[in-house]
């Protein structure tokens, strides 16, 4: 008889096939308190009394019409925080325009680089690097999710722009950032929780404007 791939006992199948139910059970209502929080930031920021210069731009980039489907899953839990950062840079970008003028300046290049290069292998990484970027500029309190630097940024874009495979960038689905769920590098700056989404349905209230 031929060789299976792996050995694997009747206890060990039972117990991973336990596990994968459990992990089933539980993805609904992760996914569904994690796009509750993403949705209820986002309406946040479009009724921001003093927008930054771009602010609706940023978040229709982030958070386009067809985001889920778009968006790897391992990807979502980030989210929060970008939002976050789009936030506290509304919060404060009168108290200091011209700095604010400075980083915006900083960043677009590398957010136009993003927008080039998305279709291209490692492309897609990049512009989650970007994001962490952004927050690092606007809302360091907050914590970015591995280190960046505008010398890492050059280095990778460059690497994009000629061609090499992945830029030096490992994609979210198969980093060891997101396999090991490392911490974020900063102290997080936590909000009171809304009460869990129970069910799909109620999504619709939360995309009024």
């Amino acid at each position: 008889s031929a060789t299976p791939p792996y050995s694997l006992t009747g206890v060990a199948f039972a117990a991973a096939l336990a596990k994968s139910k459990a992990d089933l059970r539980g993805i609904v209502p992760r996914f569904c308190d994690q796009l509750r929080e993403i949705l209820t930031l986002r309406q946040a920021l479009m009724v921001q009394p003093h927008p930054y210069a771009g602010l609706e731009r940023d978040v229709a980039a982030l958070l386009p019409p067809d985001f889920l489907r778009t968006t790897p899953y391992a990807q979502l839990p980030h989210f929060p925080r970008y939002l976050k950062g789009m936030k506290l840079r509304a919060e404060r970008w009168r108290q200091n325009p011209g700095k604010d003028v400075e980083r915006a300046a900083l960043l677009a290049p590398y957010v136009a680089g993003a927008g080039k290069l998305r279709e291209r292998e490692g492309g897609d990484a990049f512009r989650w690097l970007v994001e962490e970027f952004r927050v690092s500029l606007f809302a360091q309190e907050l914590g970015t999710a591995e280190p960046v630097s505008t010398v890492k940024l050059d280095r990778t874009l460059a690497a994009l722009q000629h061609g090499i495979v992945g830029g030096g960038v490992e994609s979210r689905e198969t980093s060891p950032l997101v396999a090991a769920a490392k911490p974020i590098l900063a102290a997080i700056v936590t909000e009171k929780k809304s009460a869990p989404l129970k069910n799909l349905n109620a999504l619709d209230k939360l995309f009024g404007r």
